[in-house]
C-alpha cells in the first residue's frame, strides 16, 4: 500500500482471490479462494494465509481488496495479480536452473524471507527444495503466463 493501513474486517468480508490455472498458456475457468486469515505484516503490508493445499500450482491469481477489510481508503489499484509456481524462486514465471541455484544459496533460511525457494513447504529452505526445483526445470508445467 502507498501508506499505513489498519485491518478491520475478516477475510470473507474484504478479500476476493480468483485463480485461473493455466495449461499451455491458456487460462482455465476462474475459481474463488477464501483465505483462512489476513494479517498485518507491517504498517503498509498485509499477508493472506491459506490452508495447506488450497492453492493449486501453475495458477494466476487476482487478489481484490474491499473496503470491509481496511479502514483507510485504498488508493491506486485495489487489486493485484500474482502467480503461484512451485520452484519459481526468482518470480520470473518459469522454473529454470537458476531457481535451483538461488534456492541453494538460501539453504537454512526461513521460508518467510525466501518463500519461492521453500518448495516442500516445510518452513525452511533445504537441499531437498533445490532438488525438487531442479526436477521441474524440464517439466511441461514449469511456466505460468498470466494475462
Amino acid at each position: 500500500f502507498s501508506g499505513p493501513v489498519t485491518l478491520t474486517g475478516s477475510p470473507a468480508s474484504g478479500v476476493t482471490v480468483v485463480g485461473r490455472t493455466t495449461s499451455g498458456g491458456v487460462p482455465g475457468s476462474p475459481v474463488v479462494y477464501v483465505p483462512s486469515s489476513v494479517v498485518a505484516v507491517d504498517s503498509d503490508t498485509i499477508a493472506l494465509i491459506f490452508n495447506a493445499g488450497v492453492l493449486p500450482d501453475a495458477t494466476c491469481y487476482t487478489i481484490t481488496l474491499g473496503a470491509g477489510l481496511i479502514n483507510e481508503a485504498i488508493t491506486g489499484d485495489a487489486d493485484v495479480q500474482v502467480r503461484s509456481l512451485f520452484g519459481d524462486a526468482n518470480g520470473s514465471g518459469e522454473v529454470l536452473l537458476g531457481d535451483a541455484l538461488l534456492s541453494k544459496a538460501h539453504i537454512g533460511q526461513p521460508a518467510a524471507s525466501v518463500a519461492g525457494s521453500d518448495v516442500d513447504l516445510n518452513g525452511t529452505v533445504t537441499v531437498a527444495d533445490g532438488l525438487l526445483i531442479k526436477s521441474r526445470v524440464a517439466s511441461p508445467s514449469n511456466k505460468v503466463v498470466c494475462p
